[in-house]
């Protein structure tokens, strides 16, 4: 498997994916990165957001018949520690056993929380509290 900044075609091709599953994601922000089979097909796909001194993992989504195959993981380990992300209470325990630990709202980076506050997502959704998580 690698991960690679992603194509342009092949982020149009799955972003009508990625927003079926209800991820509001701004296509615009941050760099996008996919994860690729021997074969060049795309197994899965991510956001690195970089902003001050934080650097955060976003919008990481796989293609349902990839799933439990460590698309995810290898995603996550492409963006490298330290890297934090905020998530839904559902969450906590996928990002856990990547060896993400939660973090008190207070330690997220200033400008990562004004970033996720502007898109309205930090220190909660319009829903639901967001928690902060970091690897280290």
């Amino acid at each position: 498997m690698q991960v690679k900044p992603l194509d342009a075609d092949d982020f149009d091709a799955v972003l009508p994916r990625v927003r079926a599953d209800d991820m509001g994601i701004d296509p615009e922000v941050g760099e996008w990165v996919g994860a690729y089979d021997d074969d060049g097909e795309l197994l899965g796909v991510a956001r690195i957001t970089e902003a001050g001194d934080g650097r955060t993992i976003d919008d990481v989504w796989v293609f349902p018949e990839q799933r439990r195959r460590g698309v995810a993981g290898a995603l996550i380990a492409h963006a490298g520690p330290p890297l934090w992300l905020i998530c839904d209470d559902d969450m906590i325990g996928f990002y856990q056993r990547r060896g993400f630990a939660l973090a008190e709202p207070a330690d997220f980076p200033a400008a990562l929380a004004a970033l996720y506050g502007a898109r309205g997502e930090w220190p909660r959704a319009s829903d639901h509290v967001h928690h902060a998580m970091v690897l280290r």
